[in-house]
This record gives C-alpha cells, sequence and structure tokens, in this order.
C-alpha cells in the first residue's frame, strides 16, 4: 500500500532501496554499457528565448501601465 513517504537518495541507500548514486548517464554507459548516449532533453531556440523575453517584457509594461506607472501621452 502506498504510504506517501519518500527518501531523499543518501538515506534510500541506506535503508536499501537503492544501490548507489547516480544519474541516468552513469546508467547508461557503466550498467548498460551503451556506446552512444543520446540526450533527448527539450531545448529553446535562439528564437523562441527571444520570444519570451519580448513577451515578459510586454507583460511588465502592461502592469506598471495598468498601476499608473506609465503615462499614456
Amino acid at each position: 500500500m502506498f504510504s506517501g513517504l519518500f527518501w531523499n537518495g543518501e538515506q534510500a541507500v541506506k535503508m536499501g532501496l537503492a544501490d548507489e548514486f547516480g544519474n541516468l548517464d552513469y546508467v547508461a554507459r557503466e550498467v548498460v554499457k551503451a556506446e552512444e548516449v543520446i540526450d533527448y532533453t527539450p531545448r529553446e531556440n535562439v528564437a523562441e528565448r527571444l520570444a519570451k523575453r519580448f513577451g515578459a517584457a510586454l507583460g511588465e509594461g502592461a502592469v506598471k501601465a495598468a498601476r499608473g506607472g506609465l503615462s499614456m501621452r
């Protein structure tokens, strides 16, 4: 039955719930002996980063305008 409890890595190793510390790359290379590891982590391109910054700047300007911080003349 699920208890809702969780442990950090050090506690899990001490309790026998995990063998040792590691990450996905370690397991792929050392345990599975994969010759090549491909990282499929999604990454933002330059256009996406710029769009987010531009959007944040627009949002900040809108908040300032709503608070009366910018005069609309």
